[in-house]
């Protein structure tokens, strides 16, 4: 997702620009700087939570799921949170400012684009579909606290 996050931007704006005209406009580029340290970040992240769960899934190794099971609910949590970020740090207002997804929206997001990831060809996809995806919610989930 490192990777994807500067290319899938494309997506976005695409996404964007068609279906949240409004938000589009008011969207801030990020400089490149920004978006490598975005990356590093979650890459570091990535890292970490994978070799925290790595002796549960050795454990776990025998069962034959278990290994699985616990690879996609860590990548699902991670790849819902970058999702999301990819989509909120063009709009947010201040550093401070919490994206309007829930953590349950976000984890399921994650876990379908990690469940696509595992198919072959399908994973081709995952990427676009993830960044689309992460654009409807985001900003889906905002009009509502907007509203509210």
């Amino acid at each position: 997702m490192a990777v994807v996050q500067f290319f899938a931007d494309e997506v976005v704006v695409a996404v964007e620009r068609r279906h949240y005209p409004d938000e589009a406009s008011m969207a801030r580029e990020l400089a490149f700087g920004e978006q490598l340290g975005n990356a590093a970040k979650a890459a570091g992240r990535a890292l970490l939570f994978n070799l925290i769960a790595l002796p549960i899934a050795i454990i776990l190794l025998f069962t034959g799921i278990g290994t699985f099971a616990v690879f996609w609910l860590v990548n699902a949590l991670l790849l819902g949170r970058e999702l999301q970020d990819m989509v909120w740090l063009r709009h947010r207002q201040d550093k401070a400012q919490s994206a309007p997804v829930g953590k349950g929206q976000r984890f399921m997001l994650g876990g379908v684009i990690a469940a696509m990831l595992v198919v072959p060809f399908v994973n081709f996809l995952a990427p676009v579909l993830g960044a689309a995806s992460a654009t409807h919610l985001v900003h889906r989930s905002n009009r509502k606290v907007i509203a509210a």
